[in-house]
Formats: structure tokens, C-alpha cells, sequence
């Protein structure tokens, strides 16, 4: 019996500890010290399912109790880790559609679903946050099957962790006080709100969202045109080009998911995939209609103004080891770009058509793409996932986007390496700038679009250049 009282007085303790965290203390008189001084470690962790059952997340500790977390946590390899808990209040499981009678006739492999992306793969504390100037972001224990990275790694959805004074910040949005309790499994960190994140690509989040019908259309209006003028000229399309064409191939133009907007399968797998995560800063219509576009036929009869791509008569010859050579056969490559590229590819590219890169080796700045359709051989491009809490901080000209090369011969020891910063800056809160255009400044206007493969940042007005080729 006594044994069981104090199990409860525990629990309580521990209950108490989880509101009240670390409340007043007052310094009382102690004697001096006598003889050598035993070394001490006062950290204390509660009891994890303790803290839950007596916590009041009730609907968080019913899903919990009739999920599988709990064996998913205490098998193989994550038997003896610590993790990060975000959870959510009573409040924001019913609000999100999960009461305790949605949660009561679930089965377990549903509120495994519904659990997973509040259990990051991280234990964070708050002395990690706030050590840090940006958000830190964190995998989670969701994954999506059947979706990868393109270098084959398995997609995990990510959380964006920060501080911001004493309120903790989520994925860009304030969630409450930056309280949490230090627990056996790791820290619990309490939140307002669900995690919201949108389970579909950028592309497709900005195709059924009718206020970036004019972007998405221009997108794929000039794809066609690119993709036909290369056609028309050699009599094949260039992503069905063969071996002997290996250059043409590269000049598919396919803008979602050059930019990392959309996924994409591949040969060798039945996968969908994605490149790194990505930001992007996109214009509404109305947007575009403050510059003077109301029409896809404006933005069409824009480019048309100033010419379209041409061809140009290309032959190719790389090196083959050290025996020989060995040639590309001769096609039409296309030249040049569309005006309409000078315009949106601040927005979703970060200005890599338009801006000019440092050369690793010398210091010199080339243009940044050594064949005319805009996509050079990546080396590795940052995954830049940056919510609008980070802009201050994390949006600055140091802020390296990608490396890559140019790739002179089929020997990899003769290559020039190249890597481009961000040309954005954050002017202030909620304001990006690219500094040097006629029009060089947006407005974010909305919550950060949180997507499968990145976040989109809806802007209120088209930056615009001096010059437009």
C-alpha cells in the first residue's frame, strides 16, 4: 500500500513539475562546507508515460496509449535513443478533426500516421535552440512510401524548431510558450497547434490554388515552346534523345522540376522523387497584374516583344580517357531564354539564369550556365528550406545555393568548380529584397506554404529587372 501511495505522490510531482517547470526559489542558510566536495549531477528526468497519463494532453495520451509509438520507439536501433515529443493541446487534435471518439475507434496504424510527425528523430533542448540564430530543422519519424530524395535516401517529413525570446516557433509559426520538460525518452516540448505541412508537392499545391494561375500557366506555356522549337529543328524531342545525343538530352526543359517544384520517377525504380528541399517566392495574379499583366497573352506577347529562343548548329567532342575521342553527333541547340525567365527566376530559381557565380579556383565570374538551357551539372545544391521566421538571419549574400561544374571533358579531373550564393536579402520583417533591380523588393503576404518537397512564400508584387534580355 505504501508503495503504491507513493507511486501516485510521483506521479503528481512529476505532473506538477510538467506546469509548473522550474518556478521560484529562494537562497536558504547552509553551513560550511566540511572535507572534499562529492561530485553531483542534479539532473532529474521524469518518467515519460508518467508525465503523459497525468498531463493535461489527454487526446495526445489516448492516441498515444492506442498507437504502436511506443514499440516502434523501444525496438532495434531506437531502443536506447532520446527523441524530441511536440504536443499538441486538447484544443488543436479537436480542431484538426481528431476528438476522443475519432481517436477512440482508430486503428493503430492510423494514429502511428496521425503521431509520427510530433516525434522527431532529435532530442532538442533548450539550450540547443537557443544557441542558435536560425530555426534548427529536424526529421521526423513520417515518412511517405514510395517517395525519395533523388540519391535514393528515404523522405522523412522535417520540423523547424526556434526561439523567439520566450515563445517556441514552428515551422515559421508562433505556437506558444517555450516550455519544456526534460523527460527519460527526451524533451516534450507542449504546442498550441497541429503541425500543418500540405502532403502534396509545390507544383501541385501551386496548380490547384487558383491565385497563381497566371505563374504556373507562363511556366508551362514557355516549356511547350522551348521543347517544340527544339523539335522543330532537329525532328526528335529532346528527352528522347539516345546515346549518341547525350548532349541534347540536356536540354528538356521541364521547369517544376528542374526547380524542385514537382517529383519525379525514374528509370530505375517505381519511386517518386525529389531533389533537395527548396524555397520559393511566388507571385500571385495579383501580382502580375500590378506589373501590367492581366492575360496569359500579355505575358506571351511580352516575350514575343523581345524575341524568342533560336538554334544554333552544335558538335560536341569529348575526351575518352587517354586513348581518343569520342563525338557527340551534331544537332540544333536551342539559345537563349524567354524575358519572362528574367522576371520569375528570382522567384523560384534564385536569380541562377540571371546572375553571374564565383569560380572557386580564381575568383572570376562567369555567366552561370555553360550551355544554353539553363541547367548545369549539379555538384550538390544546399537544401534550403527557410520559413519567414529565418529571414533576417539566414537570407544574406553569403547564403550558398548550389555548387557545380563545368564539365569540359569526359575526364573528371578537368572541371571548373563553381558555386552561387542567394542574390535575395531580407530588407525586414516580411520583406525580401534583390538588390539592383528597377522593382527589387516583395512583400510576403500570408502564412509560409509549408509542401512535401519545400515551402512557398506567397508575394504581393514581381521583381523586376533594369534590363530584360
Amino acid at each position: 500500500m505504501k508503495l503504491k501511495v507513493f507511486k501516485y505522490i510521483s506521479i503528481a510531482f512529476t505532473a506538477s513539475a510538467f506546469f509548473i517547470l522550474w518556478g521560484c526559489t529562494k537562497k536558504e542558510y547552509m553551513p560550511p562546507e566540511v572535507g572534499e566536495k562529492i561530485p553531483y549531477n542534479d539532473t532529474v528526468y521524469a518518467k515519460f508515460d508518467d508525465v503523459l497519463e497525468t498531463s493535461p494532453y489527454t487526446l495526445f495520451y489516448q492516441a498515444w496509449t492506442r498507437s504502436n509509438m511506443e514499440q516502434r520507439l523501444s525496438s532495434g536501433e531506437n531502443a536506447n535513443r532520446t527523441f524530441t515529443f511536440l504536443v499538441p493541446g486538447n484544443e488543436a487534435f479537436t480542431a484538426a478533426g481528431w476528438d476522443a471518439g475519432r481517436i477512440a475507434n482508430a486503428l493503430p496504424p492510423a494514429l502511428d500516421t496521425l503521431l509520427m510527425r510530433y516525434v522527431l528523430q532529435q532530442d532538442i533542448s533548450p539550450e540547443d535552440l537557443s544557441n542558435r540564430s536560425s530555426s534548427q530543422i529536424i526529421s521526423s519519424f513520417l515518412s511517405f512510401p514510395g517517395v525519395r530524395y533523388s540519391d535514393g535516401n528515404l523522405y522523412f517529413l522535417k520540423a523547424a524548431l526556434a526561439l523567439d525570446g520566450g515563445t517556441l516557433v514552428l515551422n515559421g509559426k508562433k505556437t506558444g510558450a517555450a516550455q519544456s520538460l526534460a523527460t527519460d525518452r527526451g524533451h516534450i516540448w507542449p504546442i498550441q497547434d497541429t503541425l500543418a505541412f500540405i502532403p502534396r508537392s509545390a507544383w501541385e499545391v501551386l496548380k490547384t490554388d487558383g491565385r497563381f494561375s497566371l505563374y504556373t500557366r507562363i511556366i508551362e506555356y514557355t516549356d511547350s515552346v522551348y521543347n517544340d522549337i527544339f523539335y522543330k529543328a532537329n525532328g526528335y524531342r529532346p528527352e528522347t534523345a539516345d546515346s549518341r545525343y547525350f548532349v541534347a538530352k540536356t536540354y528538356y526543359r521541364n521547369t517544376p522540376r528542374q526547380q524542385g517544384m514537382a517529383l519525379y520517377r525514374t528509370d530505375y525504380d517505381d519511386d517518386l522523387h525529389m531533389e533537395n528541399l527548396n524555397t520559393w517566392f511566388i507571385p500571385t495574379d495579383e501580382a502580375f497584374h500590378k506589373a501590367g499583366f492581366h492575360t496569359l497573352q500579355d505575358l506571351v506577347t511580352f516575350n514575343e516583344q523581345r524575341g524568342i529562343p533560336d538554334t544554333v548548329r552544335f558538335s560536341y567532342i569529348r575526351g575518352h580517357g587517354e586513348t581518343g575521342n569520342d563525338w557527340q553527333d551534331a544537332f540544333y541547340a536551342i539559345n537563349g531564354f524567354f524575358a519572362t525567365d528574367s522576371i520569375l527566376d528570382y522567384h523560384s530559381f534564385w536569380g541562377m539564369r540571371n546572375g553571374t557565380s564565383t569560380y572557386w579556383a580564381s575568383g572570376e565570374a562567369p555567366s552561370i550556365f555553360y550551355r544554353s538551357n539553363g541547367y548545369p551539372y549539379w555538384q550538390g545544391r544546399n537544401s534550403l528550406i527557410i520559413f519567414s521566421n529565418d529571414f533576417v538571419n539566414l537570407l544574406r549574400p553569403d547564403l550558398n545555393i548550389a555548387s557545380y561544374y563545368y564539365q569540359w571533358t569526359y575526364s573528371l579531373s578537368l572541371k571548373d568548380t563553381y558555386k552561387h550564393d542567394a542574390p535575395l536579402v531580407a530588407s525586414s520583417a516580411g520583406k525580401v529584397q534583390v538588390p539592383g533591380l528597377e522593382v527589387n523588393e516583395v512583400t510576403i503576404s500570408g502564412p509560409d506554404m509549408y509542401t512535401l518537397n519545400g515551402v512557398i512564400h506567397v508575394v504581393d508584387n514581381l521583381f523586376q529587372p533594369s534590363i530584360i534580355p
